[in-house]
């Protein structure tokens, strides 16, 4: 079936990474897969001080998997051909390496 955008018009599910929405570390609605070897620390930071800004999800590299990539999804989302979409994030390394960020459609349509 298809799945419709919730009521406040955002596709992503807990895409302000409501705290009392966590589930195993991690932002109900958010998953991370490693890979092999791969390991992750999660750490949901409350942004009392800047309502505006939201919270935030910090995801920390402990090993570096094997295939050298780590992903960040969600699965189900009501994506419509032809439609327009933004979507807004910081990022930043610790350690002044490069690193790659990409946005992918994991099934075929």
């Amino acid at each position: 079936g298809v799945i419709e955008p919730l009521p406040t018009g955002d596709v992503l599910k807990n895409g302000n990474f409501d705290l009392s929405k966590a589930q195993n570390g991690l932002p109900a609605g958010w998953f991370i897969r490693t890979g092999v070897d791969g390991a992750v620390k999660v750490n949901l930071v409350s942004n009392d001080f800047d309502a505006e800004a939201g919270n935030a999800m910090q995801v920390q590299l402990k090993k570096l998997p094997a295939a050298g990539k780590v992903e960040l999804f969600q699965s189900g989302l009501p994506l419509v051909a032809g439609r327009l979409y933004e979507l807004s994030f910081l990022a930043k390394s610790d350690y002044g390496s490069d690193f790659d960020i990409s946005l992918n459609n994991s099934v075929f349509p």
